[in-house]
């Protein structure tokens, strides 16, 4: 998750067309670019780049609207847009060459091409393949939360998949699933012996498609010859928002791409690999890509969509009775959309710079109406009075105050169990990373992935996020858990709907493990007739050795410290008021016991 800027509202004219090539042919689309024209101004939709393929020839290609609208740039063929999840199939080619190769096989567990390839579950480790991989059927639900906004490495994410719970088993159902394919790229740039994924994309894919105004980088694209910038809408108002580095898991979704360069990705998978006479990769590997692989058992809302599976980063699909191939995207402030019907020879390739835009819903089967001279659907008709079906069912809380109260599960005449300021701290996942919780006047705020909210009780030890609807924390509930000695231990957040909530570990003060802080508490007391000491070892774990036994001390907060793997053992320090450390109280279920700190013992 990231921060969402806005810093102005965009105004738009009435005409938004402007030429984008002189690549056209003689009216092969008659009246769509006044039906484009109409549609953009409908959804306001900033800036958009589409072209058409049939039969090999590009016989349509268009810009619309403005990659800046502050400074009035249009959108042209070497317009730079984030094309979000249609790099899924990028990764796939990837792949794909490598088992051409012999150094791949689809269906060979990962783990025995990377031994330290390890899921939540033990079964699933020793089964996934590279094919369950980029077919989504790996038994893993989104956990997108993991990457959203996240900057770690990309290994680090590859070794904590280990710690995410999976809802199914391998190959039972179909989950899309980003991880899995950063996975899957990882897994690819170590095979080949690349750099890395982004190495191995260049070398295979876009140099020999001469994709020379693609790459895979926030700063890259930033860098470029004319990048677009995003918009989404806050409220129905389009605002300029920031870009979304996800460079982390560039494999499942961060190839910045033209539409000059897109059009030729639409001619390779159309003429089955091969461009300009040149074979870039093997058909086989595009056929292999468009096999079923798993039935999406959701029903599709409409009819003319049958028969819902999906391939090997594409998604399969029969659009009135002709096999489709698609493709979408979506990440902040960008939509993105590649679609061919193979058996009629036709694609389409869409970029804009609207996130969450229907236009991909609209278009494209448009073209596909009226080139394959079929009756039109109005796509646009049937989509917004499905909007406006789903609008009418939310429960309006601005409303509220002038009709009856809302439903709600709130308990009221509720408050926390402790003081406010015993909730701040940070609580981390193995996975998902820090939450923390900060003072924010007389309240509290949370901090996550880049993201900050203010929290307002909710009932009970439960609070509720805010910060309005571009604010990715909006409205998420956070339950925090007591241990048996009262101390707030974790917080619960639900950032994956399909599996238990993410529960976060409180983690203590860092400076209960300075060494300075530490160095004060060691010494030798008397406990009763035995004499125990505290040590501190060179690795900075402080050790109770009482006889021949030692055990490490773990922080818990002040100067209270943990017995490790002892449950509910505590020992917490003393200090006299000069403020040196005078003994320790050793508490435990059987009894609590008073140790005092021996003549001398003070460092």
């Amino acid at each position: 998750m990231n921060a969402l800027s806005r810093s102005f509202v965009v105004s738009f004219a009435v005409a938004l067309l402007l030429p984008l090539s002189t690549l056209r042919a003689a009216e092969p689309l008659p009246a769509l670019d006044a039906f484009i024209e109409a549609e953009m101004a409908r959804e306001k939709v900033p800036g958009l780049a589409i072209a058409v393929v049939k039969d090999g020839k590009v016989i349509y290609q268009r810009g619309f609207g403005y990659r800046d609208t502050a400074r009035q740039l249009p959108v042209t063929a070497n317009t730079a847009f984030p094309i979000a999840s249609v790099s899924k199939s990028f990764t796939v080619l990837t792949l794909g060459t490598l088992v051409e190769q012999g150094k791949l096989d689809w269906d060979r567990p990962v783990r025995e091409y990377s031994p330290d390839f390890q899921l939540y579950d033990p079964n699933a480790t020793a089964l996934i393949s590279a094919r369950d991989m980029v077919s989504h059927r790996t038994g893993l639900p989104r956990h997108d939360a993991v990457w959203y906004g996240a900057t770690i490495p990309r290994k680090q994410m590859w070794d904590t998949l280990r710690y995410l719970q999976p809802n199914a088993e391998p190959r039972e159902r179909y989950q899309y699933n980003n991880l899995m394919f950063l996975a899957a790229g990882y897994l690819a740039g170590e095979l080949a012996g690349e750099a890395n994924w982004e190495a191995l994309l260049q070398k295979r894919i876009f140099d020999p498609l001469a994709m020379r105004g693609s790459s895979v980088s926030i700063a890259a694209l930033a860098a470029s010859q004319e990048p677009s910038l995003g918009y989404v809408k806050d409220d129905e108002k389009v605002v300029l928002t920031d870009y979304a580095n996800i460079d982390a898991i560039a494999p499942a979704g961060a190839i910045n791409s033209t539409l000059a360069d897109m059009t030729r990705y639409l001619q390779l998978h159309l003429g089955d690999g091969k461009v300009d006479g040149q074979q870039i990769v093997s058909a086989s590997v595009l056929r292999e890509m468009r096999m079923p692989q798993i039935s999406d058992r959701a029903p599709p809302r409409d009819p003319e969509f049958t028969g819902m599976q999906y391939g090997m980063g594409l998604f399969l699909s029969s659009y009135r009775g002709h096999r489709h191939v698609y493709h979408g995207g979506n990440i902040d402030g960008f939509t993105s959309f590649i679609s061919y019907l193979p058996e009629d020879g036709v694609g389409v390739v869409m970029l804009s710079n609207l996130g969450g835009s229907q236009l991909r819903d609209i278009i494209p089967y448009r073209i596909y109406d009226q080139l394959l001279g079929m009756e039109q659907i109005d796509w646009s008709g049937r989509l917004a009075e499905r909007k406006a079906r789903n609008k009418a069912a939310e429960l309006d809380p601005d409303k509220a105050k002038t009709s009856a109260k809302l439903p709600t599960l709130q308990r009221s005449g509720t408050r926390p169990s402790h003081a406010i300021a015993e909730y701040v701290g940070e609580y981390e996942h193995p996975a998902y990373g820090v939450v923390s919780i900060a003072p924010a006047g007389r309240g509290l705020s949370v901090a996550f992935h880049g993201v900050q909210a203010p929290l307002e009780h909710f009932h009970y030890d439960v609070f509720k996020a805010g910060g309005g609807s571009l604010n990715n924390l909006d409205g998420e509930r956070l339950q925090f858990d007591s241990s048996a000695d009262g101390d707030i231990a974790g917080v619960s957040l639900l950032l994956e709907s399909n599996v238990a909530a993410i529960r976060f570990t409180r983690r203590a003060d860092p400076a209960m493990s300075a060494p300075a802080f530490l160095s004060t508490l060691t010494g030798q007391y008397s406990m009763g007739a035995d004499t125990v000491e505290v040590r501190l070892r060179e690795d900075g774990t402080l050790l109770l050795v009482n006889g021949g036994n030692a055990t490490a001390l773990v922080p818990i907060s002040g100067t209270r410290f943990g017995l490790d793997k002892r449950e509910r053992q505590s020992i917490e320090f003393q200090k006299a008021a000069d403020g040196s450390v005078r003994g320790f109280v050793q508490y435990s279920s059987w009894g609590n016991r008073q140790a005092t700190r021996a003549q001398g013992a003070t460092p």
